[in-house]
Order: C-alpha cells, then structure tokens, then sequence
C-alpha cells in the first residue's frame, strides 16, 4: 500500500490544493443516480421532511452508546446541511446579542 502523503493524495486527485469533503466514489455513483430534477419540479419537493426529522430523532434516542435527555422539550426541529451551517445560522440570527 502506498503511503498516504499529501503529494500522493494530490497526484491522484483524491484531494486538492483547497478543502474538499473526502472522496467517496461510491457515494458520487450514488448521487449522479438520484432523480435531482424530478425530485425539485414536484410541488413539494421536501414532502419527507417531518418523516425524516421524526426518524433522526427516533435514530437518536435508540442510541445503546450515548443517552440524550431533555429532546423532546424543544419543539421546533429544522434541516441543515451539517453542523457548520447550524453554527452559521445561530451566529447570524443572533448576531446583536454577546
């Protein structure tokens, strides 16, 4: 196996000079199947939406590792595209208060 060094990495194009998501090509496979297009044209696009939120929270709670207490008393449950943008969307709603 080669040595995983940052020269090996760029030759390969597994990274690239600036930050990239780690390459998964089975995961770019899975994607570029996806119906995108169909999906955005429907009325609703994100008809699953409170299915999904209620899943994830089930997924949560159903956790044999870790026990998270006090969830069920927030009531509003929002999507985002990962930890960075929740901070991103905190700092910017409250952005007047310290």
């Amino acid at each position: 196996m080669p040595e995983l060094s940052r020269e090996f990495l760029l030759k390969n194009n597994y990274i690239q000079k600036k930050t990239n998501a780690v390459f998964d090509p089975e995961f770019t496979k899975a994607l570029k199947a996806v119906p995108w297009a169909k999906w955005m044209e429907s009325d609703n696009p994100f008809h699953c939406r409170e299915e999904y939120l209620e899943t994830y929270i089930q997924w949560i709670k159903s956790s044999k590792l870790n026990t998270v207490k006090g969830l069920d008393s927030f009531p509003v449950r929002q999507l985002t595209n990962g930890t960075t943008q929740s901070f991103d969307e905190f700092y910017f709603k409250y952005k007047d208060k310290r």
